[in-house]
């Protein structure tokens, strides 16, 4: 590790929500991860948005460029990590995963009557649990060019919308197949594939809130529940039933 520059290297706080709120896109000097998310709460790195379950974080090495949405109500942790003690591991956002080792630790640091070696101490040992993991969250990368990103806004507002390739094609000037070649090329997925993706991310939200899987389906654009099921599992390797309970059972408290 390298030498301490501050007296607090591991820094945590709690914010809530009081109205919808969007963040715009903005840099941190430090290192940051978001935890403990509860409610409606997505964040955008440059090129990916992230929807995260309680169960999960996402690291942020500093520089790094984010923005996101914070509905009313929600809430989540956010902490702030010194740059030079804690050098970035990784070299870009990642899904960390949030034990209770870990939260429990970083809310210990909040104690401002920690002497100093027993902050180092701690924050050595927080730092050290924290793992990459895949699959906690849905990443929804975001296409570069113009055309498919409209595409992709209107979709995230309307996951609901059914307008095909071709139809949406020609709302911005471009074929079907063109789009589906944009949506390829700048996300990794086709433009079906990626809709399906942005319609359980949007699902996840909901159902946090509490809505049930049925009611979700068709606020997401399905006609039938077990047509949701099926693309909720193509999504996650699991059913929203099962999702859910995973994030409640592991729910931060």
């Amino acid at each position: 590790m390298s030498p301490r520059t501050s007296a607090a290297a591991v820094l945590t706080k709690h914010l809530v929500e009081d109205a919808p709120r969007s963040i715009d896109w903005h840099t941190h000097r430090r290192h940051e991860l978001l935890w403990g998310f509860v409610g409606a709460r997505t964040v955008e790195t440059e090129g990916i948005a992230w929807t995260l379950p309680p169960t999960a974080g996402l690291w942020v090495p500093a520089g790094v460029r984010h923005a996101g949405f914070a509905g009313e109500g929600a809430r989540h942790h956010y902490t702030l990590v010194d740059a030079v003690c804690f050098p970035d591991r990784w070299g870009r956002p990642m899904l960390v995963a949030m034990p209770p080792a870990v939260r429990e630790l970083l809310l210990h640091l909040r104690d401002a009557s920690l002497s100093a070696g027993e902050r180092h101490d701690a924050e050595r040992a927080v730092m050290s649990l924290i793992k990459p993991i895949e699959g906690a969250g849905i990443a929804l990368p975001t296409p570069t060019d113009p055309r498919a990103r409209a595409v992709s806004v209107a979709l995230v507002e309307d996951p609901a919308d059914r307008r095909t390739a071709e139809q949406w094609g020609s709302e911005v000037g471009v074929s079907g197949r063109t789009l589906d070649r944009l949506f390829t090329s700048q996300t990794g997925m086709t433009f079906t594939r990626w809709r399906i993706q942005a319609r359980v991310r949007a699902a996840v939200l909901l159902m946090a809130d509490g809505q049930s899987a049925t009611a979700v389906a068709h606020l997401v654009g399905y006609q039938t529940a077990s047509a949701f099921v099926r693309a909720f599992r193509q999504a996650t390797a699991t059913t929203p039933r099962a999702y859910m309970a995973a994030l409640r059972d592991q729910r931060p408290g």
